[in-house]
């Protein structure tokens, strides 16, 4: 099956071989595993940081960066979740991606409140940095009240400062 041999490409890293595939048309650059992950979001979650990098450089139109799987995550839900931070940083490049974009099967989690629930302070600094909004709540506790609740004093001051920085700029 085509959607069986491209993941495979993604899977072993064979960019030359996806990029032939693409390019003639033998597979459908919008096929999607059992699990309604694209092609990036394999990328992603079998750390292949160069054929990420093959989607972000290619000529629209470009696949959906922020299509969730099955489960409600997105490719950033799944870069925070196995903690790849030169996947995340590629993620963050695409213009069309959103770093708020919720888990509407995980209370409504962002990549941020991931980040916050694993304690990854690079990984917050990274989403804050690139505009993830530190007042959307999950459930009904906000990104502050979450790092307070994981007693994690260092992202509770990174959010913290992100939440002031906003609100001295409205």
């Amino acid at each position: 099956m085509e959607w069986e041999r491209a993941f495979q490409c993604i899977q072993l890293g064979y960019i030359d071989v996806l990029h032939y595939l693409i390019k003639s048309h033998q597979i459908d650059l919008y096929v999607v595993d059992e699990n309604n992950r694209n092609m990036i979001f394999l990328s992603v979650i079998y750390n292949q940081p160069k054929i990420l990098e093959y989607f972000l450089d290619m000529e629209p139109p470009v696949l959906n960066v922020n299509q969730a799987a099955e489960n409600g995550n997105t490719p950033l839900h799944a870069a925070v979740n196995t903690r790849k931070t030169d996947i995340m940083s590629l993620l963050l490049r695409f213009a069309e991606i959103d770093v708020n974009a919720p888990n509407h099967q995980c209370n409504g989690a962002t990549a941020l409140h991931l980040a916050i629930i694993y304690g990854h302070l690079d990984i917050c600094y990274l989403l804050l940095k690139a505009a993830a909004n530190p007042e959307i709540p999950m459930g009904e506790m906000t990104p502050l009240q979450l790092a307070q609740q994981m007693g994690n004093t260092a992202i509770e001051s990174l959010v913290r400062f992100h939440v002031n920085k906003l609100k001295k700029g409205k």
